[in-house]
């Protein structure tokens, strides 16, 4: 019983999560090798019913890194060697995919 209510709970509660769709974009599009950086400025306290968090506050876990192998720090973006940036801000880099609760993914052109 306890099993089939985990299932029933991760369905539910965290399947159409869009941090976790955005994961399975990822996994499926970038390069396992390429560096991404979550933004810190974006940590809080992370639930299931929380999307606009992308961070715990320890910096510790993001929802989104749970499911790609690339290398991700969570960090502050600025000046950062990163290959992709996700966060919530509107920057002036290659948006790549926006998830529908306003989370970006671009690409840093001065990674290359």
């Amino acid at each position: 019983i306890a099993y089939g209510g985990i299932i029933n709970n991760s369905k539910t509660s965290w399947e159409n999560n869009p941090q976790i769709e955005l994961s399975r974009w990822v996994s499926e599009n970038i390069d396992k090798n390429a560096k991404i950086v979550i933004d810190e400025d974006y940590c809080g306290i992370l639930t299931k019913t929380t999307h606009d968090v992308l961070c715990t506050k320890g910096k510790s876990t993001a929802l989104t890194a749970l499911w790609i192998l690339n290398p991700v720090d969570i960090k502050s973006i600025e000046n950062t060697d990163a290959e992709y940036i996700i966060t919530k801000k509107e920057l002036n880099l290659v948006l790549i995919k926006e998830t529908e609760n306003n989370i970006y993914i671009y690409k840093n052109e001065s990674s290359d």
